[in-house]
């Protein structure tokens, strides 16, 4: 019997994305993702998927809890690390908390 897998909310998310805090940068917070057909890069609902999915890893990771912003969407450059193939890198900078 043939059976399709079931896709799972975070699925696409694992897929296609991926949350990443360099070590020598603990500061930083870099959102990686790739543009597959199903989630073209210009198109509003597979940003605002997109835009889902940042906020799910960020969660899951405990990050930003008051809020955070996307500073710059840039391209990968040549020489970037980025053996998975992502095709564009978010800059991602945790709002502070009023009175911090």
């Amino acid at each position: 019997m043939d059976k399709a897998i079931d896709k799972s909310m975070d699925f696409d998310r694992h897929r296609y994305s991926r949350l990443v805090q360099p070590y020598a940068h603990p500061d930083r917070i870099y959102f990686d993702v790739s543009f597959p057909s199903d989630f073209p890069r210009d198109n509003p609902a597979a940003d605002a998927a997109r835009m889902e999915w940042l906020e799910a890893w960020l969660r899951q990771r405990r990050l930003c809890a008051t809020g955070h912003e996307v500073v710059q969407r840039r391209p990968f450059d040549f020489l970037e690390d980025n053996p998975a193939g992502y095709q564009e890198r978010w800059e991602i900078r945790c709002i502070a908390s009023p009175g911090t």
